[in-house]
C-alpha cells in the first residue's frame, strides 16, 4: 500500500478515521484491502500514542516512528532493520 508511504503517516484520533483517510485516497476503495494491510499482511505499522491517538505508517518508516523521543542503541536499530 503506497498511500501511507507517500504521506509518511496517517493521523487518527479515532480508529475509524484511519479507514476513512485511506479509503478517501484509494483509486478503488476497498475496506478489505485496508484491513488486510493493517492486520493480515502487517504492511502498515500502527502506533498508539497518548490520548487514543493512532498513527499509521508504512513499514519503511518503522525505525523513525519507533525511535521518536528516545536515543536508540545500535543493537535496537539493528533489530528494527532486520525486522523490516
Amino acid at each position: 500500500m503506497t498511500i501511507a508511504d507517500g504521506m509518511v503517516a496517517l493521523h487518527s484520533t479515532d480508529p475509524v478515521t484511519v479507514y476513512l483517510s485511506v479509503l478517501a485516497r484509494m483509486a478503488n476503495p476497498a475496506l478489505a484491502a485496508v484491513e488486510k494491510a493493517l492486520y493480515d499482511d502487517r504492511t502498515l505499522l500502527r502506533h498508539h500514542a497518548m490520548r487514543r491517538t493512532l498513527w499509521v505508517a508504512g513499514r519503511i518508516y518503522r525505525v523513525t516512528v519507533l525511535a521518536t523521543g528516545q536515543r536508540p542503541s545500535l543493537r535496537r536499530l539493528w533489530r528494527w532493520v532486520r525486522a523490516s
